[in-house]
């Protein structure tokens, strides 16, 4: 995994995705694998919010990144897996966001999400598998779910002839939106 040695200067005190709300304090590296922290759809666009904090009054240059295991094969080096929420030379505390949409593609069910918040002085390459001095990572895990279709609706309905006499035979036509292509038709 990766760590920050030192998250005395700088740290992760918020994330934010879709329902999940998660607060902490700064500690270098915490685990919140062990339950679900929110649950995404395929094909759906999310913000993803990251409160850096820099206590005290000297300000600090951070950078802050998520990775998320589209494709669930245990590592974040995937393109379109990283999500560049940008820098900010700031104390106190900042609101880092960006907005992603899970690929149509994605593997369904659970999987890993990797938050970084990393200080340096220049623009770095922050791997999402190093460990590093100042700053802290936060590791998550996210459902993914399948898109939902609306049902399909009726548009018209016609008979024929009109008026329908006894004896005679009827012609229905039936139009209809599937935009699922999830219909079934029953005749009697």
């Amino acid at each position: 995994p990766s760590c920050g040695d030192s998250s005395d200067y700088e740290g992760i005190i918020r994330v934010q995705l879709n329902t999940g709300d998660q607060s902490s304090s700064r500690t270098g590296c915490t685990d919140y694998t062990g339950s679900v922290f929110t649950d995404l759809t395929r094909g759906s666009n999310y913000t993803v919010s990251v409160t850096g904090e820099v206590p005290g009054s000297t300000a600090y240059t951070e950078y802050v990144k998520v990775w998320i295991d589209f494709n669930s094969d245990n590592d974040f080096d995937d393109p379109g897996e990283e999500i560049d929420l940008g820098s900010k030379t700031f104390s106190g505390t900042w609101v880092f966001s960006d907005n992603f949409t899970v690929p149509s593609g994605a593997i369904m069910g659970n999987t890993g999400m990797r938050v970084i918040l990393r200080y340096s002085l220049s623009p770095i390459s922050i791997d999402p598998c190093t460990n590093y001095q100042y700053g802290e990572t936060e590791d998550y895990t996210l459902n993914i779910g399948a898109a939902s279709n609306p049902p399909p609706s009726i548009t018209s309905i016609s008979d024929s002839p009109d008026p329908v006499t006894v004896g005679n035979s009827i012609n229905f036509t039936v139009n209809w939106s599937d935009p699922g292509d999830q219909t079934r038709i029953h005749l009697c």
